[in-house]
């Protein structure tokens, strides 16, 4: 029986690596769409000492900490800018109606990093024999992504990968960090890169959303149109909520955003034979 239990998780992480392999790593279309413009950004204090990129240790002690501080970076919340430092988002991961593991997302603060003020997040997914953790550094303005630090470990693998964007030569360089030596690979691509986690995140700056408005982005492998097609009921684990929802194309993605100013991600889905969700177990602002 002990050897049936094994097997199946075995198989299952499998399953649910391959599908989400095919969600973020799927082959770019030829198709291109307009290219999303950075807004341009004001002159902004310099820190009194120029940080450096902060050790993973010292990022799971700020998320750790009690009662972060968000006045750091605090401005006036109107619809384009509401600040959401210090807020919590917990997510059930299903494989259809199975409960198959969890995914935290963490917006822990804002903070210069060598003289460039930048939104640090962390995201982190455990299910059977996998876990991800995601340090995620963006730009505050256009939430377009700076610089990502990856810890995975699965079965008996472990690897550590970094991504570099540099957003104005439109390039991603990817470096993975083995046991057996390092691996660097650099993508380019024609417009400005998003990242699969941080892409909702940016629709919820938008000030004005309206059934049938759609949104371009390119992200490291494929090309994306997403439209907001309904606004409807949706039930999570924490309740039924008024969201917008949003489809891509093609049929990578589909999201659901809670329909008021809190503009909460509450069910993120993939597609695929095996089509996972998080959908949204608790909320902490």
């Amino acid at each position: 029986m002990r050897d049936k239990k094994v097997s199946f998780l075995i198989n299952f992480q499998i399953v649910f690596i391959l599908t989400l392999s095919s969600i973020l790593f799927a082959e770019s279309p030829k198709t291109s769409t307009a290219e999303i413009q950075r807004p341009a950004t004001t002159n902004k204090p310099q820190p009194k000492n120029n940080e450096k990129w902060p050790s993973f240790s010292s990022m799971m002690q700020s998320i750790m900490r009690t009662g972060i501080n968000k006045a750091e970076g605090k401005t006036k919340k109107t619809a384009k800018s509401i600040e959401r430092i210090g807020e919590r988002i917990v997510y059930d991961i299903r494989l259809g109606r199975l409960r198959v593991g969890q995914s935290v997302f963490n917006f822990v603060s804002k903070s210069y990093v060598n003289g460039v003020l930048l939104n640090y997040m962390f995201f982190e997914t455990h299910v059977p024999q996998f876990t991800d953790t995601e340090a995620i550094y963006s730009d505050p303005d256009t939430f377009l992504p700076v610089r990502i630090e990856r810890k995975i470990s699965k079965l008996l693998a472990r690897e550590n990968i970094v991504e570099e964007y540099n957003q104005k030569a439109f390039t991603l360089t990817i470096t993975r960090k083995k046991t057996s030596g390092d691996k660097q690979e650099i993508l380019q691509k024609s417009r400005s890169i998003q990242n699969a986690i941080l892409l909702p995140h940016q629709i919820r700056t938008v000030p004005d959303l309206h059934v049938g408005q759609t949104f371009a982005y390119g992200l490291p492998n494929y090309d994306l149109l997403v439209k907001l097609v309904s606004i409807e009921d949706v039930e999570t684990p924490a309740g039924t909520f008024k969201a917008y929802h949003f489809e891509s194309d093609p049929k990578k993605i589909e999201f659901w955003i809670k329909a008021d100013d809190s503009r909460i991600p509450v069910k993120i889905q993939g597609s695929g034979a095996f089509g996972y969700s998080m959908v949204m177990k608790e909320y902490h602002p």
